[in-house]
C-alpha cells in the first residue's frame, strides 16, 4: 500500500512564475488540514491513511507551510552541491521535518553517518531520484526513510527484499527477528505526480 505521498511545490525564485506572496503554498496547506480533519471524522484508523510530506527546493515556501500548519511534515529538496549533513542541520534549525538530498550528494557522501545524525536531529532522509537497483539497496540498508524513485513497485520489493533478508538472518542466529531492520519506513515514493 501507499505509505507516502510527496507533494512537491515548486516556487523557485528565479523562475518566472515564482509566487512571492505563497498564496500556492496556502491553498495546498489548507487543502491538506480540511482533508486530515475529514479523515479523522470518517476513518477508525488514521494508520491507514498515508504520510503525507509537502516539499520544495525553495525552504521559505515550507517556512510559510508551517506558519499556515505547523502540524505538516516538510521537507527540503537539495541540490548535488548540498552537503547532506549540512542540509540535515539547516532543516533541524529551521523546524523542518525532512531532506530530500539528491542521490549523488547522498552517494558520496558516508551514508549511515548522514541517518544517524538525521535521525538524532529528528530529520527524516529521503534521497530523490534512486532509480539504480544498487543504489537503493544501498540507501535502504543504511536506513534512509524513503527513497523518491521514478520506479516505485521496484523500490518497495527491493525494500521488501531487504527486510526479509534481514529477519530471516536474525532468526537463524537466535535474536527472533527482533532487530531493527535499519530500513526506518522504506517507503517509496513516486516523483512528482
Amino acid at each position: 500500500g501507499m505509505e507516502l505521498v510527496n507533494i512537491e511545490i515548486k516556487n523557485i525564485p528565479t523562475e518566472p512564475d515564482f509566487d512571492h506572496s505563497e498564496r500556492v503554498t496556502d491553498a495546498v496547506v489548507e487543502f491538506l488540514s480540511r482533508r486530515r480533519t475529514s479523515q479523522r471524522r470518517t476513518t477508525d484508523d488514521p494508520s491507514l491513511e498515508p504520510t503525507v510530506v509537502i516539499s520544495s527546493f525553495t525552504v521559505p515556501t515550507l517556512e510559510r507551510a508551517l506558519e499556515v500548519d505547523h502540524s505538516i511534515d516538510t521537507a527540503w529538496l537539495t541540490f548535488p552541491d548540498l552537503e547532506p549533513l549540512a542540509a540535515v542541520r539547516a532543516a533541524a534549525e529551521r523546524g523542518l521535518s525532512g531532506v530530500h538530498p539528491a542521490r549523488q550528494a547522498l552517494a558520496d557522501s558516508d551514508v549511515p553517518s548522514v541517518v544517524r545524525r538525521a535521525r538524532d536531529l529528528g530529520v527524516a532522509l529521503r534521497p530523490w531520484t534512486v532509480n539504480d537497483a544498487d543504489e537503493i539497496r544501498r540507501f535502504v540498508a543504511a536506513g534512509v526513510d524513503a527513497v523518491i524513485t521514478d520506479r516505485p513497485s521496484a523500490a518497495v520489493a527491493l525494500r521488501d527484499e531487504l527486510v526479509t533478508d534481514r529477519v530471516f538472518r536474525d532468526e537463524t542466529t537466535g535474536n527472533g527477528g527482533a532487530e531493527n531492520t535499519g530500513a526506518g519506513n522504506g517507503g517509496a515514493t513516486e516523483r512528482e505526480a
